[in-house]
C-alpha cells in the first residue's frame, strides 16, 4: 500500500543538502538517521544543526509559571520553584515521544521567490540533489522500515518562538532561528544510541545528479512565474 503524506498530499520538492560521498550513498538508497537528542548535544560551533530543545516534548515559559514543583519519588523531598527562579523556559519529556531517529531535507511547498535558498545551508555539505517524485521517495522509505519493523512518521517541521512560546514540541517543532532551514523531517521509531543505516533501494530513477550548493540558486526556480509556466496547481 502506498503511503501518502498530509504535508505531500500535493506539489512539493524535497532536496538532500550533504557532501557529495553521502549523497552518492543516498542515491543508492542509504539513508542515514540521527538519534534525535543528538542534536542537542552537538557541539555550540555547529550553528545549523546544535539544537537545545532537541529531546524535549513541551516547553513551559517562566512567564507562564506559578510555581514548579519537582519531588523525588524516592526520599519524597521536592523543591520548589517560581517564575522568578527560571532563567529561561522549563523543558519536559517522557521519552516516549522523542525516543526516534531522523533524516532531515529540505523543502519547497510553496512558490519562493530567488534566491530561495538561504546561504547560511551551504553549512550542511557542498552538494545538494533533488528528489522529483516525493511520493514515490516516501513509500519506498515507509516500505523499509515495515521490513526493518520501524515505526514511520513525516511532516514539515514547525517553528517557534524560543522566548515567547509554551507549548507542545517534539520531533517536528524548532525554534524560529531555524526556519531558514524549512526542514522536512522523517522519524524512525524506536530509536537507536548511534546513526542507524536505513536501506530503502536504489533512488536514482527519482533524484537529479549531485550538484554543487553553492548553485543552488542559479539552477533553481521555483518562484510564482516559473511555477505557472510549469503548469503546477500551487
Amino acid at each position: 500500500m502506498n503511503y501518502i503524506a498530509p504535508v505531500f498530499s500535493g506539489w512539493a520538492i524535497a532536496m538532500r543538502f550533504s557532501k557529495k560521498e553521502y549523497l552518492e550513498g543516498f542515491r543508492k538508497g542509504e539513508l542515514f538517521t540521527r538519534p534525535l537528542e543528538q542534536f542537542a548535544k552537538i557541539e555550540r560551533r555547529d550553528a545549523q544543526r546544535y539544537d537545545r530543545f532537541e529531546g524535549s516534548e513541551q516547553i513551559v515559559q517562566p512567564k507562564d509559571v506559578k510555581h514548579l514543583t519537582i519531588r523525588d519519588n524516592v526520599t519524597g523531598k521536592e523543591i520548589i520553584a517560581t517564575a522568578a527562579d527560571l532563567a529561561g523556559p522549563v523543558m519536559i519529556s517522557t521519552g516516549r515521544e522523542v525516543d526516534c531517529n531522523v533524516f532531515c531535507m529540505f523543502s519547497v511547498t510553496q512558490p519562493v521567490p530567488k534566491p530561495f535558498c538561504d546561504p547560511r545551508n551551504f553549512d550542511f555539505g557542498g552538494s545538494f540533489v533533488i528528489v522529483t517524485d516525493t511520493q514515490q521517495f516516501l513509500n519506498r522509505v515507509k516500505a523499509a522500515c515495515d521490513r526493518a519493523g520501524l515505526g514511520f512518521r513525516c511532516g514539515l517541521v514547525g517553528y517557534f518562538d524560543e522566548d515567547e512560546y509554551t507549548g507542545k514540541t517534539g520531533p517536528f517543532s524548532k525554534p524560529k532561528a531555524f526556519a531558514h532551514q524549512r526542514e522536512f523531517r522523517i522519524a524512525i521509531q524506536p530509536g537507536s544510541k548511534d546513526v542507524f543505516r536505513l536501506d530503502v533501494g536504489s533512488l536514482e530513477d527519482i533524484t537529479t545528479p549531485i550538484h554543487p550548493l553553492s548553485d543552488i540558486n542559479e539552477m533553481c526556480d521555483f518562484g510564482p512565474e516559473a511555477a505557472q509556466l510549469a503548469g503546477i496547481p500551487w
